[in-house]
């Protein structure tokens, strides 16, 4: 319940509370869900410390997400989830190639995030990345189109506020 409860907060941008949920866990157990869990626990530090500027903690934190992926025994990850996360890994690394000033390839892996997404949110969270990438490629008519999709259909979360801002500084 604590990595849902800081994927919760990290979504909606309060990052003090989802810091203080994620230190909280201190273990996971060692069933075939450990895995899952510690790949989760991992990917929401890793967004953590991309909201609060820590590129070299989330550097950190897309390691440990490798490992889980690479399944050790003690805990293998369920087929079930081992291409979500290969995918949500592989959109850490292009966050990070970003962070970096490398967008090389970023367009494709969020346009197909967002073709791909089975929910609003992940929708979302693809068109205001996709956003970013536009607009620093000066694309502002394509930019503003995906960050209005992004502010209209974000709800209370933290891509809506930034597809805001975004707006709002596309407007000036």
């Amino acid at each position: 319940m604590l990595l849902q409860l800081s994927a919760g907060y990290l979504t909606i941008g309060n990052d003090e509370s989802a810091f203080q949920t994620l230190s909280q866990i201190k273990y996971f157990p060692k069933i075939r869900e450990g895995a899952s869990y510690l790949f989760l626990y991992h990917n929401n530090w890793f967004v953590y410390h991309v909201h609060t500027g820590d590129i070299a903690a989330a550097v950190e934190s897309l390691a440990q997400m490798e490992l889980a992926l690479q399944n050790p025994k003690q805990r293998q990850l369920p087929t079930a989830y081992r291409d979500a996360y290969a995918s949500a890994f592989i959109q850490r690394q292009y966050i990070l190639n970003m962070a970096h000033g490398d967008y090389a390839g970023c367009e494709d892996i969020f346009t197909a995030a967002y073709e791909n997404a089975t929910d609003t949110l992940n929708r979302v969270s693809a068109k205001c990345t996709l956003g970013r990438i536009y607009q620093h490629e000066n694309r502002l008519n394509e930019a503003r189109e995906a960050f209005k999709f992004a502010a209209e259909h974000g709800g209370d979360t933290i891509y809506q506020k930034k597809a805001t801002e975004f707006l709002e500084e596309l407007t000036q």
